[in-house]
């Protein structure tokens, strides 16, 4: 829609930011916490969000102990592809098309642990596990 509309000259090169930043700041939000006040979700579904910490954990660790004696830029690098599971794209399609879109909602709280793990805590367990120090220190 964006593109038709830069095209017919409504919007500008710049304008996509400021369309950027609704969607992804204010809408997608807004729509996520509609679904959680309208709909009813069952509170025994929050269990999942524990065992995808738990399950986006485990390789973390399995891959630390694994690796001992490598150059710790090497096992950082390991540890860092060995978390996190790609729900989004493969399982939640997949599981809807053969199960029916009730059976969407586990696999998205499932994503919920998985993602916590995926954006910060592997680099924060990875760097408290082998004593990087700060993100920003570059290792030459």
């Amino acid at each position: 829609m964006v593109i038709l509309l830069k095209r017919i000259h409504i919007f500008s090169d710049k304008s996509y930011k400021v369309v950027q930043g609704l969607v992804f700041n204010l809408t997608l939000p807004c729509a996520i916490v509609m679904s959680f006040a309208t709909n009813k979700h069952p509170m025994n579904l929050l269990w999942l969000v524990v065992f995808g910490l738990f399950a986006c954990m485990i390789p973390l660790f399995i891959v630390y102990f694994g690796s001992r004696g490598d150059e710790p830029r090497y096992r950082a690098y390991q540890m860092l592809n060995a978390s996190g599971l790609n729900i989004g794209a493969f399982c939640l399609p997949v599981v809807q098309t053969f199960m029916g879109p009730s059976a969407g909602l586990p696999v998205i709280m499932l994503d919920i642990g998985n993602a916590i793990i995926a954006t910060a805590a592997s680099l924060t367990i990875t760097r408290s596990l082998l004593h990087l120090g700060s993100p920003t220190k570059t290792y030459r």
